[in-house]
């Protein structure tokens, strides 16, 4: 979001959006992420309402996504 010079900008605690992009690095994103899944004392203590959008990573030990992830309808 983009505010002009001289107007402060307003706060919005509604939006609890955290996003990526290719040029973070890995570390950020994960430190990030850490911080959202530590929010309970046990995984599934947290609840993410709204979507997940998880990128396959593969290297030479092999294919890693989203993990440790409990998907309820």
């Amino acid at each position: 979001m983009c505010h002009p010079v001289g107007f402060p900008r307003r706060p919005r605690p509604h939006l609890n959006v955290i996003g990526f992009d290719p040029s973070m690095p890995a570390a950020t994103i994960q430190a990030t992420v850490d911080t959202v899944t530590g929010l309970g004392a046990s995984p599934s203590d947290v609840t993410i309402n709204g979507h997940v959008d998880v990128d396959n990573q593969c290297d030479e030990d092999g294919c890693r996504a989203l993990s440790t992830a409990t998907v309820r309808q």
